[in-house]
C-alpha cells in the first residue's frame, strides 16, 4: 500500500487515516505552507495554500467549515476557502492525466475560461478588423506578436519602465539629483575642476 500525504484532521485535533481506491491516505501529511489545487465553483482549478485559522481574521474566513476541510488561500488573492484535501486531491488527479501531468495547461485553461479581460480584448480585437479578414491571417499575426515580444523583453521594458519612474520620485522627494543637475548618480559633479 502506498502512504500519500494528504491532510486533514478531526475536529478534535486527532489524525485519523481513510482508504480510498485501495491506497491508504495519511491525512497527518499535510502542513501549513503546503500547495494544494482547489476546485472553483466555476469548475477550474487553481493553487491555494494550507494556512492556518488561528493567523486569519476572523472576518476573512469562510462562514461554512465541514469536517475534514482545511483553510486555504487561494494564489494571488486574500480570498480564503474551507476545502476536503483528499477530495480535491483525488479529482485534481484525474484532471491532471487528463492533461499529461501538464500543470501550465490546467493554470492556462484556468485562466482563459476565468479572466474577462482576455475575453474582452478579444472581442475588441476582432470586431475593429474587417469582415473579410480570415481566422488564418489572425493566427499567423498572434504568433508574429508572440514571436517579437519574448518574456526577457517584456521584462526588461518594464523594469526600465519602472526605472524611469523611481528616478522622478526620488528627484521628487530630494534623494537624488534633479534632471539637468551638474550632479549625477555616481557622486561626480559634471564641472569639471580647474
Amino acid at each position: 500500500m502506498k502512504t500519500r500525504g494528504t491532510p486533514c484532521k478531526s475536529e478534535s485535533g486527532k489524525s485519523k487515516v481513510s482508504e480510498g481506491r485501495g491506497e491508504q491516505i495519511k491525512i497527518d501529511s499535510i502542513a501549513f505552507g503546503d500547495v494544494i489545487w482547489i476546485k472553483l465553483r466555476h469548475g477550474s482549478w487553481w493553487p491555494a495554500q494550507v494556512v492556518d485559522g488561528k493567523s486569519v481574521n476572523k472576518s476573512m474566513k469562510p462562514r461554512k467549515r465541514s469536517v475534514g476541510e482545511v483553510l486555504v488561500r487561494l494564489y494571488g488573492s486574500y480570498k480564503y476557502s474551507y476545502v476536503d484535501p483528499i477530495q480535491s486531491r483525488t479529482e485534481f488527479e484525474t484532471i491532471l492525466k487528463s492533461n499529461n501531468g501538464s500543470y501550465r495547461d490546467i493554470l492556462q485553461q484556468s485562466l482563459e475560461k476565468d479572466l474577462p479581460s482576455n475575453k474582452s480584448s478579444k472581442s475588441k480585437g476582432s470586431s475593429s478588423k474587417g469582415k473579410g479578414t480570415s481566422s488564418k491571417r489572425k493566427s499567423c499575426q498572434k504568433d508574429d506578436d508572440l514571436d517579437n515580444e519574448s518574456p526577457e523583453t517584456a521584462a526588461l521594458g518594464k523594469s526600465q519602465e519602472l526605472s524611469a519612474r523611481r528616478v522622478r520620485v526620488m528627484a521628487s522627494l530630494g534623494l537624488i539629483a534633479p534632471p539637468g543637475s551638474p550632479f549625477h548618480k555616481d557622486g561626480q559633479n559634471s564641472i569639471q575642476n580647474l
